[in-house]
């Protein structure tokens, strides 16, 4: 078979659309999980989520054993506490709020770059360069 009969699955435009759609898409749920522990009151959170199956069944903590009880206490400003409920609760809440700080300048450079006439919005160049004109 040569190069010129290999038929490319995906586009790579509509790979990067694809892979923004997930990117938004977990950014949201990590935003519900930043934002609950100051929203619902931790014995709710606590009655709301499951136990740990490898608790339950093995009776060995996990590695994220521990977490909301650490995203809880950092919502609070608790940071001891929250070291001591895990210890990589603050790595990764810190994690989390530069992941939805990186979503929210880029979608504004989207923005500013939209409306300066330049380059055409994300769904726009996905679209057009296939040759779709909705």
């Amino acid at each position: 078979m040569s190069s010129r009969q290999v038929t490319r699955w995906v586009r790579p435009e509509e790979l990067k659309s694809a892979l923004f759609v997930v990117w938004v898409i977990i950014s949201g749920v990590m935003l519900l999980v930043l934002v609950a522990p100051f929203c619902v009151p931790a014995d709710s959170l606590a009655v709301l989520l499951p136990e740990c199956a490898s608790m339950r069944l093995h009776g060995k903590p996990c590695l994220l054993c521990g977490m909301t009880t650490a995203f809880i206490h950092i919502a609070r400003a608790e940071f001891a506490e929250a070291r001591a409920a895990n210890r990589l609760g603050l790595p990764l809440y810190a994690l989390f709020v530069a992941n939805e700080l990186a979503l929210a300048l880029f979608l504004c450079s989207r923005k500013r770059v939209g409306r300066a006439g330049g380059e055409a919005p994300f769904n726009q160049r996905a679209c057009t360069s296939r040759g779709d004109r909705s």
